[in-house]
């Protein structure tokens, strides 16, 4: 029910934004984004004013931000897998770490599990049947603890805040 009010309230604002659009006679590209923009405004008002819950723009930020943190882990791993690599001697402490997992759906932890994979160093090799345990095989376990706080600050709280 809320994605249909999230995807009511975007059609809104793209309808909004077509009006502005047409109204005026240059017909640009910042035209239509003056529109946008300006329909987001009265849609938010809109949904502030109906006590509705989530604003669709409000979601798509949390997402946005989600996306940036999981870009920015991403982007880190490799420098530390490249610096490993290219070390002469290098220092390595692989290992499997347990971590304690709840997230609601199947879902939620699958894209947790992938995420984890993508991350360069990190492998998950099994979920536990109950599914409330991830097995993960990391390249360099200086600290396992810092390790699963970095997982849970940067992946499981995003996935819980973006889809809950």
């Amino acid at each position: 029910m809320e994605v249909i009010l999230m995807i009511q309230q975007f059609g809104f604002n793209v309808l909004i934004a077509f009006v502005w659009f047409f109204l005026d006679k240059t017909y640009t590209v910042a035209e239509f984004a003056v529109g946008f923009m300006l329909g987001a405004i009265i849609t938010g008002f809109y949904v502030k004013l109906s006590d509705k819950r989530n604003f669709y723009l409000g979601r798509f930020l949390i997402f946005l931000k989600f996306l940036i943190v999981c870009l920015y882990e991403l982007y880190v791993a490799c420098f530390q897998v490249l610096r490993l690599v290219l070390s002469f001697k290098p220092n390595l402490k692989p290992g499997i770490i347990r971590m304690d997992v709840d997230m609601p759906t199947d879902f939620q932890l699958v894209f947790l599990a992938s995420l984890i994979n993508l991350t360069p160093g990190t492998l998950t090799l099994e979920v536990s049947s109950n599914k409330k345990t991830l097995y993960i095989h990391a390249l360099n376990i200086n600290d396992a603890e810092e390790i699963i706080n970095g997982i849970r600050r940067s992946f499981e709280d995003g996935i819980r805040e973006v889809w809950n």
